[in-house]
């Protein structure tokens, strides 16, 4: 097999399975986040939608250095 069709054969491949990963994920999105905000409804009621939650990165350092 020459180098450029096997190169053609990964493209393709990868440019057919990338898409179908991401509209199950999509497609599964408005179900989750639908159910998760009707539990935090029945948990309190009211929540936050517009408060900034500090990104845990020293805990992303530690467990890179582990």
């Amino acid at each position: 097999m020459k180098q450029t069709q096997m190169w053609t054969y990964i493209f393709v491949l990868v440019l057919t399975v990338s898409p179908c990963s991401a509209c199950r994920w999509l497609g599964r999105y408005g179900t989750v986040s639908a159910d998760s905000l009707s539990l935090l409804r029945q948990m309190g009621g009211q929540y936050p939608e517009n408060i900034k939650v500090h990104f845990p990165g020293s805990l992303y350092k530690l467990m890179d250095k582990a």
